[in-house]
């Protein structure tokens, strides 16, 4: 009662192990190319947001130098290309302490106000920060999806097997984040 030919339950378990394969290897190609993006952005970050340093350090010197006003001091602050997100994270909040105090500062001094270069270095200041935002939306966006693929079934199958650990985003400090776990609890 043999057939001559291939016998079907052989054939369906070739064709099915063939597609097994193949959706295994489409899952890490997935990932690979997602964690590609996920480089992309964050240099995208690192880039903006060595921009807005730039940019709040001419502006606290123009001010430390032509005005009276207390002084401020971000010398010290510095983006690395080797910075993690979670320091870049902390770095953006100093950024954004220090762009609230200038704005203390100035919103009584319409000498200062109405100066045109002080006018000229907020606008920039303001544009490397609009930049960074949408340079975080992005990065944001790829560590969402990919987090996601990641807890999802089936590629998380993939995940757990290639070792592909949650990723951070940008814009939440890990106390945030311990705060939000802890709450939840």
């Amino acid at each position: 009662m043999y057939s001559d030919g291939p016998h079907p339950i052989l054939a369906i378990t070739v064709i099915a192990a063939a597609f097994a394969i193949i959706w295994y290897m489409r899952t890490n190609n997935l990932f690979k190319n997602i964690k590609i993006r996920i480089e992309e952005a964050g240099s995208e970050l690192t880039i903006d947001l060595k921009k807005k340093v730039d940019a709040l350090k001419n502006i606290t010197r123009f001010l430390n130098n032509h005005f009276s006003l207390e002084k401020i001091n971000i010398e010290n602050i510095n983006v690395q290309d080797d910075t993690d997100i979670l320091e870049e994270t902390e770095i953006n909040k100093q950024l954004d302490n220090y762009i609230r105090k200038i704005d203390e500062l100035i919103s009584n001094n319409d000498k200062v106000r109405k100066n045109a270069e002080f006018r000229e270095l907020y606008k920039e200041l303001m544009l490397s920060d609009d930049n960074l935002n949408t340079a975080r939306r992005i990065y944001n966006a790829n560590i969402s999806y990919f987090n996601e693929k990641r807890v999802s079934f089936p590629s998380n199958i993939v995940a757990s097997q290639k070792g592909y650990n949650k990723e951070q985003y940008f814009g939440i400090i890990k106390e945030e984040i311990e705060e939000v776990s802890a709450d939840e609890l």
